[in-house]
């Protein structure tokens, strides 16, 4: 059992790191990726690097058997260091303690973003806030758009008929809520620029308690549910678009229609050419 005693802390410019012993080369590196990160961060989310020179982010690296993960508690967050081969699989082309700890960043400077006069009793203050906001908005900022964190979830529930309001919110399937909590923010973003982000968490911020949803309808114009039935357009138009072409193609080539198949291939071609998304594998066995 490890004691107060054996751990150990560095201290940067906008961050300190608690570390067990045999930690130390992790804690190191860690340090390093917070303190480039903190003032990125602050500057997309809208908070004073400064206020981290003033009161660091805590940052705890401890290890824990068959765990790879981080979590975030207002000022602190914790990261379990073993990660495991299969990580790669959705980490794109970061590590895996760069995407982790990035992601815990963000949500640690969103916290303080959302800071209201009622957090002087704690975090009741944040009990209001959507839990695809903040999984949503730290996937947005620190990852890319992959077919583990998002696309393959997405799309399964989406060409089954099953991705509504509630997977937001769901506890049931959290791949799906994380999916299209990332794909929800992009599509804010892109259709209201990133920008309206920082005005989505300065909603009255001298104010007693953040209101989220009145703070949704100030930045957007309308009410979550209004907007996330557009956006389910849009994600039924995406994939249906994307992959129409092939199912139209296969059904042809059953059928013996040479002309619709050609059609439809030529027709296929062109867009994946256009949208360098073509797999010439496919077009040749095909």
């Amino acid at each position: 059992y490890l004691t107060a005693g054996d751990w150990h802390q560095l201290s940067g410019r906008y961050s300190t790191v608690e570390y067990e012993p045999a930690l130390e080369t992790i804690a190191d590196s860690i340090l390093k990726i917070a303190d480039n990160s903190i003032p990125t961060i602050c500057k997309l989310v809208g908070v004073p690097p400064e206020s981290y020179q003033e009161k660091k982010a805590r940052i705890i690296v401890t290890d824990v058997l068959d765990v790879s993960n981080g979590f975030a508690i207002e000022n602190t967050t914790v990261i379990f260091s073993v990660s495991s081969d299969y990580l790669t699989s959705w980490t794109g082309n970061q590590t895996w303690y760069i995407q982790v700890l990035n992601h815990e960043l963000v949500h640690l400077v969103t916290y303080r973003k959302l800071r209201r006069t009622v957090n002087i009793f704690g975090t009741i203050g944040y009990v209001g806030v959507p839990r695809w906001l903040w999984e949503g908005l730290a996937q947005y900022f620190s990852e890319s758009w992959n077919a583990y964190r998002g696309d393959m979830y997405l799309k399964r529930a989406l060409l089954e008929g099953n991705l509504n309001l509630d997977d937001l919110e769901s506890s049931k399937d959290y791949h799906l809520l994380y999916a299209a909590a990332n794909a929800f923010t992009r599509y804010l973003a892109d259709q209201f620029g990133d920008s309206s982000f920082i005005k989505l968490l300065s909603y009255k911020e001298k104010g007693f308690f953040y209101d989220f949803d009145a703070a949704f309808k100030d930045t957007y114009k309308e009410s979550i549910p209004v907007v996330f039935k557009r956006f389910l357009r849009h994600m039924i138009l995406f994939y249906g678009d994307k992959y129409l072409p092939w199912v139209l193609l296969l059904l042809a080539i059953l059928m013996g229609s040479v002309s619709i198949a050609l059609v439809c291939l030529i027709r296929t071609i062109i867009k994946a050419k256009r949208t360098k998304e073509i797999n010439w594998l496919t077009v040749l066995l095909l």
